[in-house]
């Protein structure tokens, strides 16, 4: 087995291949995980809506003379 490898389970506590003793030494790890998770959804619906109203304004009036010359 490699070094730094994860398994699914653990070992057997000793074996033997020949003259060597093989001692697994084992460490946990936490594994976390990140997903997304849909909460809810906000629909937003347009609508069009027509509506008149009065009012009173005050407007700008110009008055432009123009004289032409003949020159």
């Amino acid at each position: 087995m490699q070094r730094s490898q994860i398994v699914e389970k653990a070992p057997e506590a000793v074996r033997y291949e020949g003259d060597t003793i093989i001692i697994p030494v084992l460490k946990e790890i936490a594994v976390v995980e990140k997903k997304i998770l849909l909460v809810e959804e906000i629909r937003v619906t347009k609508t069009i809506t027509h509506s008149e109203q009065k009012e009173e304004v005050t407007l700008r009036k110009e008055e432009i003379n123009i004289e032409r010359s003949e020159t």
